[in-house]
């Protein structure tokens, strides 16, 4: 059985042999070799296949290039979007700077004209301190007050060149000489440290105050002038010392203070206008 099958397989290759020797031989209608058509369509699919391969290689070249560059653009579109954002808050700021500092203006009068505004840049309650820039020239005394729109802020402990540092009220060594706003009962507010009250010291346990009454400068301190809001009292609790504990409210937000003036002065006048 084998040898039946080796000779039969014998007899087709000689067949193909001779069909193969045949088709270099004969001859299309159009002047073409068999063998050459014959060999042209094996060889068109492979081309063909060739091209698909190519052409595939070269898209997914392309979309790799196209990808990279979309995610280079989409990085620096996200980088000029936040550089507008941060545009917009500096510039929402510098307007609301602006508005906090002509409510201040028109809220203090009376002042000499060495009064200077200055912008807050620094802001750290919880130690009681402040930093304020100002024009480079200007000069600024140490102890020089400074005032916010809602009242007594602190006074100047340091400064160098256009920048100043403020001890706000609220510092536990800030001592500040204050009255009721009749002036019948003499006091000293000090600084409780790393909250947003104040002591009210020295209020005998006989006095006639009342919650929501409010402290302004007495003067007495030779360093705030008289008349400016300092705090309303919060809470009146009675001790068994001479005196009552106070505490008291500051009529400026420190943490959201934008905006102050400087008096490198004292106020003309006993109290400044527009504060009653």
């Amino acid at each position: 059985m084998t040898e039946v099958r080796l000779f039969l397989l014998r007899i087709a290759l000689v067949w193909v042999v001779l069909e193969l020797l045949a088709a270099t031989q004969a001859m299309t209608p159009a002047g073409e070799r068999v063998a050459w058509r014959w060999a042209r369509a094996v060889a068109q699919p492979l081309a063909l296949a060739a091209g698909g391969v190519g052409s595939a290689a070269v898209e997914v070249a392309t979309a790799v290039r196209d990808g990279g560059q979309l995610l280079v653009d989409n990085r620096r579109l996200e980088l000029e979007m936040e550089e507008l954002r941060t545009r917009n808050l500096l510039l929402r700021e510098d307007l609301a700077a602006l508005r906090e500092g002509s409510r201040l203006l028109d809220t203090v009068v009376g002042l000499e004209p060495a009064a200077a505004v200055g912008r807050c840049v620094f802001r750290d309650p919880t130690r009681g301190r402040l930093e304020v820039r100002v024009a480079s020239p200007l000069t600024v005394p140490k102890d020089t007050p400074v005032l916010g729109a809602g009242g007594l802020v602190g006074r100047v402990v340091e400064a160098r060149g256009g920048s100043v540092w403020v001890q706000l009220l609220t510092h536990p060594a800030a001592a500040t000489a204050v009255q009721t706003a009749t002036g019948s009962l003499q006091a000293l507010a000090t600084g409780t440290g790393g909250t947003d009250r104040l002591d009210i010291q020295y209020v005998p346990r006989t006095a006639d105050l009342l919650q929501g009454e409010v402290f302004v400068t007495s003067g007495a301190d030779g360093i705030y002038p008289a008349g400016i809001p300092v705090a309303s009292v919060v809470s009146i609790r009675e001790t068994e010392e001479a005196f009552l504990e106070v505490r008291a409210l500051p009529g400026v937000e420190f943490a959201r203070l934008r905006v102050v003036l400087l008096l490198p002065g004292m106020v003309k006048g006993a109290r400044p206008g527009g504060w009653q």
